[in-house]
């Protein structure tokens, strides 16, 4: 009877360690329900469990099982790591470490924290349970020779980017975690600060800073890792790249020297002073080179040649150009005293220069006597927020080269005020159809009896304007807006253009946080300034001038 008892006992002994109370944890707006079991003395998660495998299966990670069932072997993208049976050191990326739990083969079980460490999570204490966060497992070029940063993490995450001066791009990552000691380095073209990432209250944020003349595109590449693409600010590439053949040196009498980069068409280029090195480097976007002392680095579209100069203290630099060389480019370093003035930074057109331009109307939506929709709390009608931004978008096209017709540039209608609204409509395509424009653009704010609706959208017609509308969706997050992408409709204005022509709604002017964002001067450029980059590389798609108007 008393050995009955103790086996009864022991049972339910058994039976109430291989039953532990499980634990809530949030990831990526899903709770996970992970309940331990004991094996050998330690509290496990069964790697076969439902649950741990509904978690694995919400990040990047693949498992995989040595031939003899004792060595576990994880994958992430940037990162690998292996866990042998009952040890307390796993390797990571070829180095070994103290593990924070162990791995038992008998059954396929890890310890919690070892299990979290496999998957790239970091687990933070909430109220009712854990709230995880996905582990920036890489951060580096895409290649050696790319201008191009990718950040890699242990799962796809929302991620937000915003652009606080010219030069400084923002990617906040609000289930990120880093694990690095550095906060502070160089990568690549970028100065880099990494804050937060330490609770669920303070989102990871990473601060690339480059040269001012640069912009960013921030993107999801093919396999969910988030792109960081600088490009030159206000840059329009040529349909085919140039080429950078020979850089000539000759020393002059007065004491300087010259410099002539040799190209097989005219450009535009960039260039800035690092004040600390003493270092003038010239970029020449859109350029191949084949001269060995030029190198040649590539952003997402295409290469950029590179070609550093050492000024001595007390020199300086200018550049110009022989009118009978349109496709050759002078340097004169030497003595400041004897050179024109120049900036440290900047950017200039060489004269033979012909870049992906093109002609185009800009229609400022509403204006006159209609006002548009209203964010009343700021005070601010739509009609003067898309005149601002068409303003500003015209003077940038036109220092680019571009045509360009408007439909308005002061507060009026087009045709009379009170006119019916489809010869008002008709009014602003016949601007681009009697100047036989290659596009048509009207601007427009969005507006809803819903505060809480938001985006940004581009509307399109006609076949030949699904293109247009592809380039000009630009308006997404690294604004601040929401995106809504593409949408297809029988707008009059996209009827009545014979060019491709598109809607852009910018954002919707009746939410809160997007109205301020619309009544702010500095976002109204930024805006401009996207959709000048996005004219550019349709143009430089379609090849150059005229190649995108419509036959109809």
């Amino acid at each position: 009877m008393r050995l009955l008892f103790t086996l009864l006992l022991l049972v339910i002994t058994v039976s109430f360690c291989q039953a532990q109370v499980g634990e809530k944890y949030s990831f990526r707006g899903d709770t996970y329900q992970l309940t331990g079991v004991v094996s050998g003395g330690k509290t496990v998660l069964l790697l076969d469990d439902p649950e741990v495998k509904r978690l694995i299966s919400a990040t990047s990670a693949s498992l995989q099982m040595s031939t003899s069932g004792r060595t576990l072997y994880v994958f992430l993208p940037g990162r690998e790591s292996s866990w042998s049976d009952g040890s307390g050191v796993y390797t990571k990326n070829g180095q070994e470490f103290e593990a924070p739990g162990q791995f038992l083969s008998q059954p396929a079980s890890m310890e919690r924290a070892a299990l979290l460490e496999a998957l790239g999570l970091r687990a933070y204490t909430v109220s009712g349970g854990f709230q995880l966060a996905s582990l920036v497992t890489d951060l580096s070029p895409i290649a050696p020779d790319s201008l191009e940063l990718k950040i890699v993490t242990s799962a796809p995450l929302k991620f937000s980017t915003t652009e606080p001066e010219k030069g400084l791009f923002r990617v906040q990552l609000s289930e990120g975690a880093w694990e690095r000691p550095e906060r502070q380095f160089r990568l690549g073209e970028s100065d880099v600060t990494v804050t937060g990432g330490d609770s669920p209250a303070n989102p990871l944020v990473l601060e690339f800073r480059f040269q001012s003349f640069w912009a960013a595109r921030v993107r999801l590449g093919l396999t969910r890792e988030i792109l960081v693409s600088p490009e030159p600010r206000q840059y329009t590439a040529p349909s085919q790249p140039a080429v950078l053949s020979d850089i000539r040196e000759t020393a002059n009498p007065d004491g300087t020297r010259e410099l002539e980069f040799v190209l097989d068409k005219g450009v535009q280029f960039f260039w800035a002073v690092n004040p600390t090195q003493r270092i003038l480097r010239v970029e020449f976007p859109s350029t191949s080179a084949t001269v060995a002392t030029a190198k040649v680095l590539r952003t997402a579209n295409f290469p950029v040649s590179r070609y550093e100069v050492t000024l001595a203290e007390g020199q300086g630099f200018e550049f110009f150009q022989n009118s009978d060389q349109p496709t050759s480019l002078r340097l004169k370093v030497g003595p400041q005293a004897a050179l024109k003035p120049t900036e440290a930074v900047g950017t200039a057109t060489m004269s033979g220069y012909i870049g992906g331009r093109g002609s185009i109307a800009l229609d400022a939506g509403h204006g006159g006597g209609d006002p548009g929709c209203c964010n009343r709390a700021l005070g601010v009608y739509e009609k003067d927020v898309t005149l601002d931004i068409c303003l500003r978008l015209q003077q940038i096209l036109t220092a680019q080269g571009w045509r360009v017709e408007m439909t308005r540039t002061s507060d009026r209608d087009v045709t009379y005020a009170g006119s019916p609204d489809l010869m008002e409509l008709q009014a602003r395509a016949d601007v681009g159809n009697r100047g036989a424009t290659d596009l048509f653009v009207s601007i427009h704010c969005n507006a809803s009896v819903s505060p809480n609706v938001r985006g940004s959208s581009v509307y399109w017609w006609k076949p030949e304007d699904r293109a247009l509308a592809e380039c000009l969706d630009v308006l997404g997050e690294g604004l601040g807006f929401e995106a809504d992408g593409l949408i297809q409709n029988s707008f009059a204005v996209l009827r009545l253009s014979s060019a491709p022509a598109v809607l852009v709604e910018t954002a919707f002017l009746t939410n809160p946080t997007e109205g301020s964002l619309l009544a702010t001067p500095q976002v109204r450029q930024a805006i401009a300034e996207r959709l000048a980059e996005g004219l550019g590389r349709y143009m430089a798609g379609k090849g150059g001038s005229g190649a995108g108007r419509s036959s109809r």
